[in-house]
């Protein structure tokens, strides 16, 4: 295969000697190196070529996973999908016989252990990014440790013929050292690659911006003005989408107040949900015409995917607002919540060495005073000690795992967290009495790729045996899993006039009571009636974004297949006997065949987000059933916030932004919500977590 001319000028390469030497002796190998390096395209190649492979690499975003495996097929000119491919869900661009380099996402990889525990298809795992702490991350890394220590066991899988190379840009090696080497696996080792950075002047504001994001647009301005001189792009680090969308639509706006004269510039926006061609508007060093001339400076608002995942030439300034967006476990909404907080130390020097790429160095703007960087943690507080654990133990289940809280973590999460995950699953019926996988319910959740109430929503309407039924729901799942109502995405149209497109939908596709998810699930449906040469003007018509439902269509596909295939689908059980009573009971007679399936669907989204029911108190504002919390507002983007506010409602998120929100709504009858479990496994958690 043909080399790309200029892979032998990464630092990567320069130390293949160095890395090939660690891996032949050492089954886990811990390699550091700073974003850039090359680790991630080259890494995997040495691998293989060594004899360890295949290679799976993990990678902790969709689009990272997708994008590298492109770069890596051009780079040895071969076709993506033969010997590089990639993994993500319901996307496989591999093939079991010819890949070699798999690129996936830490997800898809924790669902293949499922069936394949010991990783024997492969002969060596890469954990990219291990440094980002994410769940799925913390995760693979145990289900690795595992598998290394069950090899060990067998004779005739031996650890010799196989490898974990955990890559980070920035990590607590000592954490992950004791970790690994407390499981007796054989030796452990670091592997250091020097970066190429030029130095980066480091310097703060007098005080803490609290309108960070004024005080970031007013930054860029002057730094474009007076250093018009001064090549350069800047990357300015912000908390979330909104706020990006925002500021692009903000900066050239203010530029234009400054009057005629200033060099042009534009902006450009970078996370994690972007559509892949908008993301390399960031990342290319590309500039169009702008009143005539080339851009002369490039401005990218980007959230904390911008750190490390990705590479972005061209950058010489960054100013750093010291925020991100994070889930957290909020015990009085007993449901994850999206907070803006500070970040790392660690976080902050791998925003800062985004200034050092080029020639000469760069100036990294910290938007809060010196004195707070003492402040500041070492490093990233995993997602396991702050996030909903129920989707995860679920799949620790169906790897076989009768007691997945036992299961020994780099970080082990609070006990209280698991012991609300086992709630949560007991129930959604996932788990018997004992705290065991229902060998029905339990294991058919954790066969779909989807989030716990979201799989009981699909079982919900599939023991209806009702076609018309399940295809809508499985039509509603397939555009969550895309996070297509909440992402806001949707729709192409600026964000003050998504709202009003919103509320046009639903006199277009759905009746008012009909709520968010229905409208969503009835947009794919329509989508999916088109004919494929004529679906993407029909978005074009209707303001919708096509990417991101040509991805829904592919998992309503993939759902569908999964039900229709696997044989305990189809099994004959009191179970979903009696789901589907509690789904259909006391539905008039009276009613159209029309009203009748809505009801249908709505109590199956019922059935899964029982536990996300809410009350209206008043006219506009509502309590949470399970907690007590309230007031808390039904989000300006919801169908039903134009005024039809139902008195009992079930929501699919709750955020935060200037106050309380719940998002994707679905209004219900008291009945419906009503749980077929209490919390009687709440002491059987406790004991069990001691």
């Amino acid at each position: 295969m043909r080399q790309q001319t200029n892979a032998t000028e990464l630092p990567a390469w320069k130390h293949r000697d160095e890395i090939i030497h660690a891996v032949k002796n050492h089954v886990v190998v811990l390699l550091l190196g700073t974003t850039g390096c090359g680790k991630t395209t080259l890494v995997p190649r040495f691998l293989d070529e060594q004899g360890f492979g295949p290679v799976a690499i993990a990678q902790p975003r969709r689009l990272a996973a997708i994008s590298v495996a492109r770069r890596v097929s051009q780079e040895l000119s071969c076709r993506l999908g033969t010997y590089v491919g990639y993994a993500v869900r319901f996307d496989d661009c591999s093939d079991p016989e010819k890949t070699r380099l798999r690129y996936a996402t830490s997800g898809v990889l924790l669902r293949e252990a499922i069936s394949d525990p010991l990783f024997r298809r492969y002969g060596s795992l890469v954990i990219d990014e291990v440094h980002e702490r994410l769940i799925q991350t913390d995760i693979l890394m145990a289900v690795a440790r595992r598998a290394l220590i069950e090899r060990r066991k067998q004779p005739t899988c031996a650890t010799d013929a196989f490898r974990v190379v955990l890559m980070s840009a920035a990590v607590d090696v000592t954490t992950l050292l004791r970790y690994f080497q407390s499981a007796a696996i054989g030796p452990v080792s670091v592997c250091s690659i020097p970066g190429n950075l030029h130095p980066v002047d480091i310097l703060y504001t007098a005080d803490y911006c609290a309108e960070h994001l004024d005080a970031a647009l007013n930054l860029v301005l002057q730094l474009h003005l007076h250093l018009e001189n001064v090549p350069g792009d800047i990357l300015v680090f912000l908390t979330g989408q909104e706020e990006i969308e925002l500021a692009v639509k903000l900066l050239p706006e203010r530029l234009r107040r400054r009057g005629p004269g200033s060099a042009p510039l534009f902006a450009v926006p970078l996370y994690a949900t972007l559509p892949p061609a908008q993301q390399l508007a960031a990342i290319n060093q590309s500039r169009p015409q702008t009143l005539g001339s080339v851009a002369a400076r490039k401005v990218i608002f980007a959230t904390n995917v911008a750190e490390t995942s990705l590479t972005i030439p061209g950058v010489r300034f960054v100013i750093d607002t010291g925020l991100s967006k994070q889930r957290i476990l909020d015990p009085s909404l007993d449901a994850d919540v999206l907070q803006v907080r500070p970040i790392s130390r660690a976080q902050a020097l791998q925003r800062a060495g985004r200034a050092g790429r080029e020639a000469g160095g760069g100036i990294c703007i910290r938007l809060y005073p010196e004195t707070l960087w003492p402040k500041l943690s070492a490093y990233p507080v995993p997602e396991l000690c702050r996030c909903d654990l129920a989707s995860t133990l679920l799949q620790l289940y169906a790897m076989g795992m009768d007691q997945p809280w036992k299961l020994p973590l780099v970080n082990p999460p609070p006990r209280s967290s698991m012991e609300r995950a086992l709630v949560h699953l007991h129930e959604l019926e996932a788990l018997d009495d004992q705290l065991q996988l229902d060998p029905l319910l339990g294991r058919q959740m954790a066969g779909l790729p989807l989030e716990p109430m979201e799989a009981r929503m699909v079982l919900a309407a599939k023991a209806l045996h009702e076609p018309m039924v399940l295809s809508q729901v499985v039509e509603i799942a397939a555009m969550l899993s895309v996070d297509a109502w909440s992402s806001g995405l949707l729709v192409v149209l600026p964000g003050e006039r998504r709202i009003d497109v919103q509320r046009h939908w639903q006199q277009l596709f759905v009746e008012e009571r009909a709520g968010d998810l229905v409208t969503a699930g009835r947009i794919l449906h329509q989508y999916l009636q088109q004919a494929p040469p004529l679906r993407k003007r029909w978005c074009i018509q209707h303001h919708l974004n096509e990417r991101l439902l040509s991805a829904a269509a592919d998992a309503f596909t993939q759902l569908m297949q999964l039900l229709e295939c696997t044989p305990l689908y189809a099994a004959n059980a009191p179970q979903l006997d009696a789901l589907a009573a509690q789904v259909s009971a006391s539905i008039p007679a009276e009613v159209s065949t029309r009203e009748r399936l809505l009801e249908l669907v709505q109590r199956c989204i019922c059935v899964g987000f029982f536990r996300h029911a809410a009350r209206r108190e008043g006219q506009r504002s509502y309590r949470i059933i399970r907690t007590g919390y309230h007031p808390v507002a039904l989000h300006p983007s919801s169908l039903y916030a134009s005024g039809a506010y139902p008195e009992w409602i079930v929501y699919r998120d709750f955020i935060y932004t200037n106050k309380p929100y719940l998002r994707g709504i679905t209004a219900c009858e008291p009945m419906w919500i009503q749980s077929s479990r209490c919390s009687t496994a709440t002491f059987a958690s406790r004991e069990a977590c001691r």
